[in-house]
């Protein structure tokens, strides 16, 4: 963060040191200044591009790091499920393992009994044995009755037959508790495979982890690069808009000054090129009498009507003009008329002059003078207008001689 400021201080610094040199160029060289444009347009679209790259950049990483979260709140529900799982093998284990413990207690009782009814059967074995046929006989013989007779045989039978069955159903008993026993270890053993299988899902799962949380620490990392160097990009594409912005505006300013120059030439060559046909027209016997206009849009002589587009005598000249130009007398005299013509002239001013001269002056939008009233040349005496049977503003204009009117250009200078 202090190298980032760092860098705006000098970026800063930078356009400040700029300023007047772009000001040299704003006043100077309007084609460096455009030089200057295009080399800027170019920086901004390579920002631009670097921004967009950066902007990429950060997004991607940001996306991969979201799925590498996922990853990790997968792998954690793994990891519950393998020890939930292992949970259950264990507490099955054990209840395996206490059953294992039950059954070989209940087969070490079943096999004592075993082995002392095995003793006492084989003691009677013995004692048979050792009394041989004589006993039992001796035993029989003590009969009292045949019937005495038949139940001390029936007693040795059964006595007999007694040991055998429960010498059977404690040998038998004796295999189911074994039998019981293995099948419990078995189990257990099948237990003890999934509890290691459990153990290493779990390692592999815990291994995946840390994986995944070491990548993801790299690309926090590479997240705060990027958004670093996003910041920095754009900081640098802000800066070279601001000096773009400045350079349009820069260039603007010289162009229109240079509109401006342009403006001020053309309206002073057109005053002085005014100024040098209205001295010329001034030198005459009569001054010229609009001032601002030197320009003739309808001459003395044959032309179409305005209106009826039929040929016509102009009996004077058109002086087309801004409206409330001045109208200056053409030379000293006395006003003769100065009213409203119905005759479609508008207002309208007569002049007479020594030697029997008389001016004309049409369609005014005002009249400064009144009949008998001495006027000098050059004198203002009316505005431009389009009063009457006009089609815009101008000043209709004549010389008549003795009442006659004459082509008055000739009566100007040149």
């Amino acid at each position: 963060m202090r190298n980032l400021l760092k860098r705006k201080a000098m970026l800063l610094l930078a356009m400040l040191m700029l300023l007047p040199f772009v000001h040299v160029l704003y006043v100077t060289a309007s084609p460096a200044t455009r030089a200057l444009l295009r080399e800027l347009e170019a920086q901004q679209e390579q920002a631009n591009r670097y921004v967009t790259q950066q902007q990429n950049l950060l997004a991607a990483t940001r996306h991969e790091m979201s799925e590498v979260m996922l990853e990790l709140l997968e792998l954690e529900e793994k990891m519950f499920g393998a020890t939930r799982r292992l949970n259950e093998i264990n507490f099955n284990l054990l209840a395996v393992e206490v059953r294992i413990d039950d059954a070989e207690e209940e087969l070490e009782i079943a096999t004592e009994e075993r082995d002392a009814h095995y003793e006492i059967f084989r003691a009677r074995l013995r004692e048979m044995h050792e009394r041989g046929p004589v006993h039992m006989l001796d035993v029989l013989f003590r009969a009292e009755s045949f019937s005495d007779f038949f139940m001390r045989l029936e007693f040795i039978r059964a006595v007999s037959q007694l040991d055998r069955e429960i010498m059977e159903q404690l040998e038998h008993y004796v295999e189911q508790v074994d039998s019981t026993i293995e099948e419990l270890e078995r189990l257990r053993i099948g237990l003890v495979g999934l509890q290691e299988q459990e153990l290493q899902q779990m390692q592999l799962i815990r291994d995946m982890e840390i994986e995944r949380e070491e990548w993801f620490a790299q690309l926090e990392q590479d997240e705060e690069r990027h958004a670093q160097f996003l910041a920095e990009a754009e900081y640098d594409r802000d800066r070279i808009r601001q000096l773009y912005v400045a350079t349009q505006v820069q260039l603007a300013e010289e162009e229109e000054a240079e509109r401006q120059r342009r403006i001020a030439a053309e309206r002073a060559a057109a005053e002085a090129a005014h100024a040098a046909r209205l001295a010329d027209l001034e030198r005459g016997p009569f001054a010229w009498p609009v001032p601002a206009r030197t320009h003739v849009s309808s001459p003395f002589g044959p032309r179409p009507d305005p209106f009826t587009g039929r040929q016509v005598h102009h009996s004077g000249i058109d002086i087309p003009a801004p409206a409330g130009s001045r109208i200056n007398a053409a030379q000293d005299g006395y006003v003769r008329s100065a009213d409203w013509s119905n005759g479609g002239w508008g207002f309208n001013i007569v002049i007479d002059h020594a030697g029997g001269y008389s001016t004309f002056y049409a369609h005014n939008s005002l009249n400064r003078v009144v009949p008998g009233q001495r006027v000098t040349r050059g004198q203002h005496i009316a505005d431009v207008g389009t009063t009457g049977r006009s089609t815009g503003n101008h000043l209709h204009f004549e010389i008549w001689v003795n009442d006659v009117p004459r082509n008055p250009m000739p009566y100007f200078g040149r």
